[in-house]
């Protein structure tokens, strides 16, 4: 008589998707994590929840869905991956973790833009240098 770990809002999320951009998401993430939800799940806009931790900013739970296998390169629908997103909003330790767990750099959306391109045009300069090294 348990929750279903998979429900989705009107969003298309699951709660790991909220989990992962709440700001009290940590111990909620990982014990759907525990209890086998789906980790590469996309919402109606293509987003995983890496993509959501992307966005919001959560380091420790990004780090979290990486270790427990998420896809560093899935594409949401305007085919960015989460290291796109992450050099966008200039969050550094996170696009740091995203490039050492193998999201590729070279990845162009739908508009050809790299994540490079991305943090260039938002002028977050650290993380335009971690982009080139």
């Amino acid at each position: 008589h348990g929750s279903n770990i998979e429900a989705a809002n009107y969003r298309g999320q699951t709660p790991l998707h909220v989990a992962a951009a709440s700001t009290q998401g940590v111990d909620c993430l990982e014990s759907l994590l525990r209890a086998g939800a789906r980790i590469n799940v996309q919402s109606q806009d293509g987003r995983t929840p890496l993509h959501m931790t992307a966005i919001h900013g959560r380091f420790t739970r990004s780090k979290s869905l990486l270790d427990a296998g998420a896809s560093p390169d899935t594409r949401d629908k305007n085919g960015n991956t989460a290291l796109h997103i992450a050099a966008w909003f200039g969050h550094e330790c996170l696009t740091t973790t995203l490039l050492e767990c193998g999201a590729s750099p070279a990845a162009r959306n739908a508009e050809q833009r790299t994540p490079l391109h991305l943090s260039c045009l938002a002028g977050h300069i650290e993380v335009c240098r971690k982009l080139l090294q």
